[in-house]
């Protein structure tokens, strides 16, 4: 009689205790505050490409899309990343409806003051490197080298929101091959929207 009652009480501990385990599971698969579930086939796409705006292709322009939600899509172990709310090939992305970021890397014609500017630094480093057998001979440790120029003019994060099914890209107004670019912008293609912007060279 005590085993029998011993075996409901395991029995109902351990009915208790699932339920709990199961409410819980299903309740705590909610991963942010625009949540709601959409079916792949009406998420939105994304073309890192960029599209220069007043179709000026006729002088030197550099982007790279480095990273979208914090994923790296540059240098990556692979060129696939994907997420419960983004899955990219290379710079081709598929992205739930709702919120994103994406950080770019833009690099243009440099102007005639930015050329002398790198002409100075190209010098510094020469210099730096003909002085260190000097400070050797005389018994120094060789200084830190100069600093050197970033790879990029500009990066730079936009945050953007995506509607199910549409497709957006990436433009770049630069009209001037000696100026910074004007904007950064991302467009809806089939409406011409711009849903962000940002001019942060």
């Amino acid at each position: 009689m005590t085993n029998l009652r011993q075996n409901v009480a395991w029995t109902s501990l351990a009915i208790i205790c699932l339920t709990g385990t199961i409410t819980a599971c299903s309740t705590s698969n909610i991963r942010d505050s625009d949540s709601t579930t959409v079916p792949r086939w009406e998420w939105a796409a994304f073309d890192g490409d960029t599209l220069l705006g007043d179709d000026n292709r006729d002088f030197h322009t550099h982007h790279r899309v480095l990273a979208l939600n914090g994923h790296d899509l540059i240098d990556g172990p692979s060129a696939r990343v994907k997420d419960y709310r983004i899955n990219c090939l290379l710079r081709d992305c598929k992205l739930h409806p709702g919120q994103h970021s994406i950080d770019v890397g833009y690099s243009w014609t440099e102007s005639d003051a930015a050329k002398k500017q790198r002409r100075k630094d190209t010098l510094k480093g020469i210099g730096y490197a003909l002085s260190v057998p000097v400070q050797i001979l005389f018994g120094k440790t060789p200084g830190a080298p100069p600093a050197s120029r970033s790879s990029y003019q500009c990066r730079f994060t936009l945050t953007f929101e995506v509607a199910a099914k549409h497709r957006y890209v990436l433009n770049v107004n630069h009209n001037n091959q000696d100026e910074k670019p004007e904007e950064f912008q991302i467009v809806d293609i089939a409406s011409g929207a711009v849903v962000a912007s940002a001019n942060p060279c």
